[in-house]
């Protein structure tokens, strides 16, 4: 497996190496777990959620700025 670092302030390291003995898991896999469930959240954002909804409901014109009463 791969390795990655990253520079962090001691405070930082010091709530991670809490949370990991408070888990009773080693550091590496406490870190690999935080950062899948970071992943796993961006790609469930609503945005995602709200794309299979785009473009259901049709309406009569694309811009509704050429309608007359909106715009210029």
């Amino acid at each position: 497996m791969p390795t990655v670092s990253f520079h962090a302030p001691i405070s930082v390291v010091k709530r991670i190496r809490a949370a990991s003995k408070k888990q009773g898991v080693p550091v590496s896999k406490f870190l690999r777990a935080a950062a899948e469930q970071s992943i796993e959240r961006e790609t469930a954002s609503f945005g995602t959620w709200a794309d299979q909804f785009a473009g259901i409901v049709k309406s009569g014109r694309s811009d509704l700025s050429q309608r007359e009463g909106f715009g210029a």
